[in-house]
C-alpha cells in the first residue's frame, strides 16, 4: 500500500487510551463525547485519521456493541450530565441495521441530560442508497440533531445524492447537514476545485464545515499530504469570494484535541512555524492552554 512508512505504529493522531471509560465511548471534551459503535467502515480510505484502526487486527476482539458495552456506555453517559452532546461514530454506523440504531437512539434519548446527537457517516458518497424512508423515520423519531457527511471533490455531488436529499424533504425532516472532508494532494488541493466543492455544498443547503489537514500519523501522507502553509494559501483567494456560511474551518487533528488554523502566512503569537532539526513543525497553544507541538510537511513553494 502506498504511503504505509508513513505510520510508525506507535503514535495516534486522535485517541488517547485514558480517553475510554468504557471499550466504545471516548470522552475527550468536557461537554461532549464520541460513541464508535462499530470498527467497519463503506471503504477503507488511507487518510484515515485512525489508521491504527485498520491496522491492528487484535481490535477485532476488543470491541463491538455488546450488550454489557453497551449497557455501561449508556451507565457512563447518565453518571455524566455534563455531557450535552453525541457523536455516533465508527467506522460507519451506518453499516449497521436499522433496527440496531433505533436502539442505539432510544437508548441515548433515554439520557435526559443529552441534548444534541450527531451521526458521522460516509454513506453518501459510498453507498447513498442506504437513506431509505425507514432510516429517515428513525432520525426523525429520535431527533438527530447533525448528520455529518463527507464529501471531499466536486464529483461526489452526484444525481444519486440530490435524490438523497430531496428524501428527506419528501419526508419531512432532515437532520443539520455538515461536511467534513481532508485536504488531498492531487485530488483537491486548488482553490478552484475547493470553490466548487464548498459552493456546491452551500447550494444544497450542506455546510463545509470542517477542512481538515492531513493526520501526520495516517497512511499515505508522503503522497497525498501537505503543509500547512501551503493549505492556507489554497484558502486565502476563497476568504471573500464565497458567500461566509460556504467557507469552512481551517483546521488540524492532535492528540489533545482540535485546532483552527489561522489563515496566515506566518506565524501568530498562538500559532508557529518552526524547525526542529531541521524538520517543520508547528508549535500552537491548544485549547487547554498548552503548548504543543505538531510535525509538517515542508512547504511547496
Amino acid at each position: 500500500m502506498r504511503g504505509m512508512t508513513d505510520y510508525n505504529g506507535k503514535n495516534v493522531n486522535w485517541e488517547k487510551r485514558t480517553e475510554f471509560p468504557t471499550q466504545i465511548i471516548q470522552h475527550k471534551y468536557p461537554d461532549r463525547a464520541i460513541i464508535r459503535v462499530v470498527d467497519s467502515c463503506f471503504g477503507h480510505c488511507n487518510y484515515c485519521y485512525l489508521t491504527y484502526r485498520i491496522l491492528d487486527r487484535s481490535r477485532k476482539s476488543k470491541t463491538g456493541l455488546g450488550e454489557d458495552i453497551w449497557k455501561n456506555t449508556i451507565r457512563y453517559l447518565r453518571n455524566n450530565p455534563r455531557i450535552k452532546d453525541v457523536l455516533i461514530s465508527g467506522g460507519d454506523p451506518l453499516i449497521i441495521s436499522n433496527k440496531k440504531l433505533y436502539r442505539i437512539l432510544s437508548d441515548l434519548r433515554s439520557v435526559t441530560s443529552i441534548e444534541t446527537i450527531r451521526l458521522n457517516t460516509r454513506a453518501l458518497t459510498f453507498l447513498p442508497y442506504r437513506f431509505d424512508i425507514e432510516l429517515i423515520s428513525i432520525f426523525k423519531k429520535f431527533r438527530l440533531t447533525v448528520l455529518e457527511v463527507h464529501f471531499s471533490h466536486p464529483r461526489e455531488l452526484t444525481s444519486a445524492v440530490d435524490e438523497v436529499l430531496e428524501l428527506f424533504e419528501t419526508e419531512g425532516y432532515r437532520p443539520m447537514l455538515l461536511n467534513r472532508c481532508p485536504l488531498l494532494k492531487g485530488v483537491n488541493d486548488s482553490s478552484e476545485i475547493l470553490e466548487k466543492l464548498f459552493t456546491g455544498l452551500y447550494s444544497r443547503r450542506i455546510s463545509p464545515y470542517y477542512l481538515f489537514h492531513y493526520a501526520p500519523y495516517a497512511l499515505g501522507r508522503t503522497h497525498y499530504g501537505l503543509s500547512v502553509r501551503k493549505g492556507c494559501e489554497l484558502l486565502l483567494p476563497l476568504r471573500r469570494t464565497i458567500p461566509g456560511p460556504a467557507f469552512p474551518r481551517y483546521c488540524l487533528f492532535h492528540i489533545d484535541g482540535k485546532q483552527d488554523i489561522p489563515l496566515e502566512l506566518k506565524s501568530t503569537p498562538k500559532f508557529k512555524y518552526e524547525m526542529n532539526n531541521g524538520t517543520p513543525v508547528i508549535v500552537f497553544k491548544n485549547w487547554k492552554g498548552n503548548w504543543v507541538k505538531y510535525p509538517d510537511l515542508p512547504y511547496e513553494k
